[in-house]
């Protein structure tokens, strides 16, 4: 049995493995798991240890190439689409003021845009 078809058949019954120190947590949504699933999972241990801990060490995520547009996702075509109306994309904007006391460190305030940006 490959290691990734078992975790894609737990993950489909909930059940939800992650490794800690050198042993497995065991993620469940109802008080006990079937006994079938815990011998499956006692005999294949050490490879699903090793396959998480490999995959733990990918998940990185990876840059996208610079292109002139990408392609939207559905959340995005519809907020677009949602500005495009007169005052549809005033439910998006958040006002707010910030009053600063004191001597403003002019350098150190344009840093911290410049990080921002």
């Amino acid at each position: 049995m490959m290691i990734k078809d078992l975790l894609k058949d737990l993950k489909y019954k909930n059940i939800e493995l992650s490794v800690s120190g050198a042993d497995l947590d065991v993620n469940y949504q109802t008080e006990e798991l079937p006994e079938d699933v815990i011998t499956l999972i006692r005999r294949h241990k050490t490879e699903i240890i090793s396959f998480l801990n490999q995959i733990s060490g990918n998940l990185a995520i990876e840059n996208t190439p610079l292109l002139s547009n990408y392609v939207l996702s559905s959340s995005q075509r519809r907020l677009w689409l949602l500005s495009q109306f007169e005052g549809g994309d005033l439910a998006y904007n958040v006002m707010g003021a910030f009053v600063f006391e004191g001597e403003l460190d002019k350098p150190a305030f344009a840093q911290s845009f410049t990080a921002l940006i």
